[in-house]
């Protein structure tokens, strides 16, 4: 955290960021038209 962003918190009286977990699920094959797979991640 940069100072600014903490003089902020404290002035303001802020509470902490909510973090998060998060799964990739990488390499999903969409199928296409011309029957070739298109990758992706979600």
């Amino acid at each position: 955290m940069t100072l600014i962003f903490r003089l902020i918190t404290a002035i303001e009286k802020l509470h902490p960021a909510e973090t998060h977990d998060i799964e990739v699920e990488r390499d999903i094959q969409i199928p296409m038209h011309d029957g070739m797979y298109l990758m992706a991640d979600h």
